[in-house]
């Protein structure tokens, strides 16, 4: 767990860039910090692994205050990828993951296979891409390797601040999808920074809004979206409302009892399929029932009728701007 306490950040005697932030980062969850420039959501970040210092406050990981660590030790136990990606370009794609490992006293035999498998992670085949430099690759391949060597010494925590923001629109919903399938397999603690308000709500398990150096909410997507605080977080979330809703809110409530079992081949829904991917399905499919199952075991089925008009319903809620039933 992270936990910040009463921490204010000050450039200069008369200019706060964070005011008596108090937050909890969980164990094992993603923790999207989300604000507008200026908002104070990198300088943050910055604490926690020591790049900069906190004016008052403490900053604990654990139940260690980290100001009584070394902080390059801290920095090599906490990964962080960055807009930038700051990939060095003088080191090839194997000797820029294995940069962390090797500091820390790996083997060789253990750094290649770390390699290897983080390589398989990021969807880049290791044989092709090892001995390429950045300058070789693209911007998405790029940043993939940035996340690589992140992850490269298995830290508990990973800081990301804006890592898909200098993305093209499409590779950038396209690592989106990728970080989403990564986050149930590296089970890390991960903060993660952005401006964009739709890459909050499809990445976090929580959502921390920040405004001028305050946090003004901490709410999981659905309840952001549904439940603003304040006239700031109702502005923040502008004409978007719908969209967002489509992308927080499931399919739990179409769900329906079905006699027969389902054939073969279907594409599968779950019961936290959200409503614009069950949309999406059942475009790709052009079929009017989907089956829905937890895990292995079978749950009912989702009609397309019935989705859409789930989907008729919260446009006319939004429409009126009525809050939903949480």
């Amino acid at each position: 767990m992270i936990r910040f306490k009463k921490v204010w950040k000050k450039f200069s005697s008369d200019h706060a860039v964070l005011k008596d932030l108090n937050l909890e980062v969980e164990e094992g969850e993603t923790l999207v910090i989300l604000g507008k420039s200026g908002s104070g959501k990198t300088t943050a970040l910055r604490l926690i692994n020591r790049l900069i210092d906190p004016t008052e406050g403490e900053i604990e990981i654990g139940e260690e205050n980290i100001q009584s660590l070394d902080p390059i030790a801290l920095r090599r136990n906490i990964g962080y990828a960055v807009q930038e990606i700051g990939l060095f370009p003088h080191m090839t794609v194997e000797e820029n993951i294995a940069t962390v490992p090797k500091l820390l006293g790996w083997d060789s035999k253990r750094v290649n296979q770390r390699i290897d498998q983080l390589m398989e992670m990021m969807g880049l085949d290791s044989e092709t891409y090892r001995k390429r430099y950045p300058l070789k690759l693209s911007g998405g391949q790029r940043q993939r390797i940035g996340v690589a060597r992140a992850l490269a010494a298995d830290p508990p925590i990973i800081l990301m601040d804006e890592p898909f923001g200098a993305l093209d629109p499409i590779t950038r919903e396209k690592m989106q999808k990728e970080f989403l399938e990564l986050k149930s397999k590296i089970k890390k603690t991960v903060v993660f920074v952005t401006h964009d308000l739709f890459e909050a709500v499809t990445l976090g398990d929580r959502i921390a809004l920040m405004d001028q150096g305050k946090l003004l909410q901490v709410a999981s997507p659905r309840a952001f979206v549904e439940n603003p605080p304040s006239a700031f977080s109702d502005e923040f979330l502008g004409q978007h409302r719908f969209q967002l809703s489509l992308l927080t809110q499931t399919i739990a409530t179409c769900i329906e009892p079905s006699i027969g079992k389902q054939s073969e081949g279907f594409p599968r829904l779950s019961p936290n399929t959200t409503l614009m991917e069950a949309l999406d399905l059942f475009r790709e499919e052009k079929v009017q029932t989907l089956p829905v199952f937890s895990s292995a075991s079978f749950c009912g089925e989702v009609k397309k009728e019935k989705l859409l008009d789930q989907v008729l319903d919260l446009l006319m809620r939004e429409s009126k701007h009525e809050p939903t039933d949480p």
